[in-house]
């Protein structure tokens, strides 16, 4: 059985574009934050220094983190070490910035207004706000330690019994919030890791369901909803669509002849062939039954695709022999039909592979190794 694994770069990136939509709520609730500290502090006449550079200091992190925010959206790939290693430095560096005034207005006597509030503000920030960027190592371990270890131990040497208090309250609440993170980490690399999985198995599924297992070409189901598409977008945009059905002649000699091993090697090289020759880009090839293959030419002309049938009867003749003692080599017989659809009505996507399965029998009936167009064709 095939074993399952997480993509470990698109684990990485999906990690990292989470974490930067949890943060988006503190890009909002710092500057708020700030500017009722302001508003009840009345810094600029009490501490104008501790203000100006601090606000300073806001708006550098605070751009940065909205720079980072929008490559995240972007998803430019090649990018997501960069993006991570600068989100680490914005989160640990507004970290440090909120631990520096927590300690800061505990030294200095014309902040104690605003002493409680940052504490408060801090220890806040170490708990909803570690949980938020837990996905991260780095920043699970050190977020948390930067913001309430230094305010901590200031509080504790800082002598005053109710200060003491608040630290030694901070150190335990630090001892608590670091397990907590480790363990919501753990849990959200589970869930992240199983969902990832199940898209893989789900896009897996998708491509069996669209995949011939002989040749790995699109299979009938594949064909049929995607001509659907281009026929609408085709009479959207008024092109021409040239369908070629291809099918191998005499084919059931081989199979008879050398045994099905060698018919689905036949198949897997008409296959490989179609898929190299068959098509230009935009174009699509199917196998859409035992020995017949479909080509969907968008925005090519009668000419343009009697051209292709050509080199493509061409081509098919002259593929080597797949079984030993095999003489008579693979030709193949090419119906076209080319239009330019006049409404998107499904039963005109049946009449135009009728008609072009009508050109493949009269290609038949002409003697084979060769390709017909029906008369009623659109050339452009």
């Amino acid at each position: 059985m095939k074993q399952h694994q997480v993509n470990q770069s698109e684990l990485r990136e999906r990690i990292l574009f989470d974490l930067g939509s949890q943060n988006l709520i503190s890009l909002v609730a710092y500057p708020v934050i700030w500017t009722l500290l302001v508003v009840r502090a009345d810094f600029i006449r009490l501490a104008p220094h501790f203000f100006w550079i601090n606000l300073a200091i806001l708006g550098v992190t605070t751009s940065l983190r909205l720079f980072v925010y929008g490559r995240m959206r972007k998803r430019v790939a090649g990018q997501a070490q960069f993006l991570e290693r600068t989100l680490i430095f914005t989160v640990l560096s507004s970290a440090t910035h909120w631990s520096t005034m927590t300690i800061w207005s505990l030294l200095a006597p014309e902040l104690e207004p605003i002493r409680i509030a940052t504490v408060l503000v801090v220890t806040g920030m170490a708990g909803s706000g570690t949980f938020a960027v837990a996905f991260i190592t780095t920043l699970r371990i050190f977020f948390p330690l930067i913001l309430l270890l230094p305010a901590g131990v200031t509080m504790l040497l800082s002598g005053n019994s109710v200060e003491w208090t608040w630290g030694a309250l901070s150190i335990g609440f630090l001892v608590y919030v670091l397990p907590a993170a480790y363990r919501r980490q753990q849990d959200y690399i589970v869930a992240v890791s199983t969902t990832l999985l199940l898209e893989q198995r789900s896009r897996e599924l998708e491509q069996i369901s669209f995949t011939d297992a002989v040749t790995g070409l699109n299979n009938r189901n594949y064909f049929d909803t995607h001509l659907e598409l281009e026929w609408r977008r085709a009479h959207r945009l008024h092109y021409p669509l040239s369908l070629l059905l291809v099918d191998l002649d005499h084919f059931k000699y081989v199979n008879d002849t050398f045994g099905h091993p060698a018919g689905d090697a036949c198949l897997a090289a008409v296959g490989v062939f179609l898929a190299h020759n068959g098509r230009r880009a935009g174009d699509s090839v199917a196998r859409i039954g035992g020995d017949e293959f479909a080509i969907l030419l968008v925005n090519a002309d009668a000419k343009a695709a009697e051209h292709i049938a050509t080199a493509l009867c061409q081509g098919i003749r002259d593929l080597p022999p797949v079984a030993q003692g095999q003489q008579r080599r693979v030709t193949s017989s090419i119906g076209i039909a080319t239009q330019v659809p006049l409404t998107s009505d499904l039963a005109d996507v049946k009449a135009f592979i009728s008609c072009a399965d009508g050109a493949l029998y009269a290609a038949k009936a002409k003697g084979r190794d060769q390709w017909q167009r029906v008369p009623s064709s659109v050339r452009r």
